[in-house]
């Protein structure tokens, strides 16, 4: 019984959804909108903040006492539009999530909207079920952007400038954007990225080989959650940097070693659970693979987590 039970809690665990934002601890400070739309004051200087219940348009004068706050959350919203400049009260400002989950009639966001901004990090999170759109250039002008998240925003296709966005950025996450068909060629200017994630996509069933060509110093590549099968394991050429890869609650029947550990010489950490290779087959697979490294490496499989007798 204990056993049965510690299967459901980790399989509950292991289908959780990844958010993209995680640094907004209980300890800070969630301010309300004042109702009668006027500016927002605080009442002590603070460098960290969550907004909510803002309505209507968000204007320059919306957010312009907080030119002192270095890092902002808006969130619980009704926004229905943003003009020109309104998201940046001022160049101290870092990080900015903006979340649009819950908002049914969200902005569309434009080209202009993060004008004056020096942004490093930016979080996007729009509503599932009633998602908003964005310009392919509305992030123009964003040159210092080293982290950038979007989640629920539908991206069908993912072809080379689907964005037009910092060439320097360190980290991307795409959660959620319905994502079927990825060029081989869209990562190529991202010559920078460490992290990449590319996560709960349903639709997406295949990587193309030479999408990471030019990802020489990625080192954490996230895939999980996704309906990958049929790798040939070439698709993973390039990432001689990478550490971590995860490809957990894929639908792959079929694991290579010997590629794995030609195209991955750094890797420590590898996921395959929940994936459609079955027990006895996946186990072969982690010791062939953990034989071909002259150190140890941390793989993650059904085993792990109880998924096999």
């Amino acid at each position: 019984m204990i056993k049965f039970l510690t299967l459901i809690v980790t399989f509950a665990c292991l289908v959780t959804p990844i958010v993209s934002r995680t640094l907004w601890e209980p300890s800070v400070t969630e301010i309300s909108a004042p109702s009668d739309g006027t500016i927002i004051q605080l009442k002590e200087d603070q460098s960290k903040i969550q907004i909510a219940g803002l309505k209507g348009t968000l204007d320059r004068t919306s957010l312009s006492s907080l030119g002192k706050v270095t890092e902002i959350r808006i969130l619980k919203n009704e926004i229905r539009q943003i003009e020109t400049g309104a998201l940046c009260p001022s160049e101290n400002l870092k990080v900015l999530e903006l979340d649009l989950s819950g908002n049914k009639n969200p902005p569309t966001l434009t080209k202009g909207m993060f004008s004056d901004c020096n942004l490093e990090e930016l979080f996007l999170k729009f509503d599932y079920n009633n998602p908003s759109t964005m310009d392919k250039n509305a992030l123009e002008g964003l040159h210092n952007l080293k982290v950038l998240g979007i989640d629920s925003l539908r991206f069908t296709h993912l072809e080379k400038n689907f964005l037009v966005v910092a060439k320097n950025l360190t980290s991307l996450t795409l959660s959620n954007i319905h994502v079927a068909t990825i060029d081989e060629d869209v990562f190529e200017q991202f010559t920078d990225l460490e992290a990449l994630e590319i996560v709960h996509n349903i639709e997406l069933e295949h990587i193309p080989q030479g999408l990471f060509n030019r990802c020489v110093k990625l080192k954490t590549l996230n895939l999980r959650d996704n309906a990958i099968k049929n790798l040939s394991w070439d698709e993973f050429q390039g990432l001689s940097s990478l550490e971590e890869l995860s490809l957990g609650d894929n639908r792959i029947e079929n694991f290579d070693a010997d590629k794995i550990a030609k195209n991955l010489p750094k890797l420590k950490t590898l996921s395959v659970e929940i994936n459609a290779a079955g027990c006895e087959k996946e186990e072969q697979f982690v010791r062939t693979l953990k034989s071909k490294f002259d150190r140890s490496i941390n793989v993650s499989s059904n085993k792990n987590y109880f998924l096999c007798n």
